[in-house]
């Protein structure tokens, strides 16, 4: 079989991001272009590499080992590209992905950028699954999109632990509450199974039940008379704990953790990155006061 690296490339790009057509856009060709190509790969594999749906692409098993080994062969032919070459010229860049979920990205987004700029300032910063925000200056580039699925090019980072709140419109009684629509505002089997436990230590059983997504959307359906169970540092991001009813979990929390995107890049610019969120986080878990954070 003769995979050449663009081929590759592609793959990696449809295999990282989990839809084609946001590979398209980032690769500049056309979307039909590029689901030909992956059908061609498929077709020279012999063996389907994605589970296609209308929200996207996930990598079969085959799809994920040939990522691994994708990942490993596109950062040693980077290597052997470099052989030889002189330094770039200054004001040439590099990007480098990383993925982060919306209630940690708006408060470690704009001081990981500044302090990642420090390291090196040719670098533009590529950011997967987190909601609108404006940070663009020093080029950074938002893209919105979740990346929860399993993904060998993903590495998760914990970061602190925070307690899950349950949060309803203000002045809300648990009677109230009880009689209101349930938002299910969390995509992750963990945080789901943790709001359930939390909903029946508050002796709540939901009569209705909606879907939304993004987590910070939630906040506005519970502005219409609905509840939800919501980390702390989503109400943090978004500054509202004055304009809800907050009531606390006695016992659940769960782990905030950072989903790094390593197909971009090897070296020490990923190193550089993974040291600037570490510190950012460790900084606010420090000056926090709230008393719903610890140390992972």
């Amino acid at each position: 079989m003769a995979l050449d690296s663009k081929q590759l490339r592609y793959f990696l790009e449809v295999g990282t991001l989990g839809s084609i057509k946001a590979a398209s856009e980032t690769l500049h060709i056309t979307q039909s272009a590029l689901s030909r190509r992956m059908v061609n790969l498929e077709t020279d594999i012999g063996k389907p590499l994605f589970i296609r749906s209308h929200t996207g692409v996930e990598l079969t098993e085959v799809g994920r080992e040939l990522m691994v080994r994708g990942i490993e062969l596109m950062s040693l032919l980077d290597q052997i590209g470099q052989i030889g070459q002189i330094p770039p010229k200054a004001g040439s860049s590099k990007t480098i992905h990383v993925g982060m979920v919306a209630s940690a990205s708006s408060l470690l987004l704009e001081k990981v950028l500044v302090g990642l700029s420090h390291s090196d300032p040719n670098i533009l910063l590529r950011v997967e699954g987190t909601t609108n925000q404006s940070l663009t200056a020093l080029g950074l580039q938002i893209k919105v999109g979740p990346i929860e699925k399993e993904n060998p090019a993903i590495e998760s980072i914990p970061l602190w632990r925070e307690t899950l709140l349950l949060v309803a419109p203000k002045g809300a009684s648990l009677r109230d509450i009880r009689k209101m629509t349930y938002v299910e505002a969390a995509k992750s089997p963990e945080i789901r199974a943790t709001g359930a436990r939390i909903l029946a230590e508050m002796g709540i059983e939901p009569k209705h039940r909606i879907e939304v997504w993004p987590s910070s959307e939630a906040m506005r359906v519970i502005d219409n008379n609905a509840y939800a169970i919501l980390p702390y540092t989503l109400l943090a991001a978004h500054n509202r704990f004055e304009s809800f009813k907050i009531i606390p979990s006695r016992y659940e929390r769960f782990t905030m953790a950072l989903s790094l995107l390593k197909s971009a890049s090897k070296g020490q610019d990923y190193q550089n990155l993974k040291k600037a969120i570490i510190d950012v986080s460790n900084e606010f878990l420090k000056n926090d006061t709230s008393g719903f954070l610890w140390a992972p």
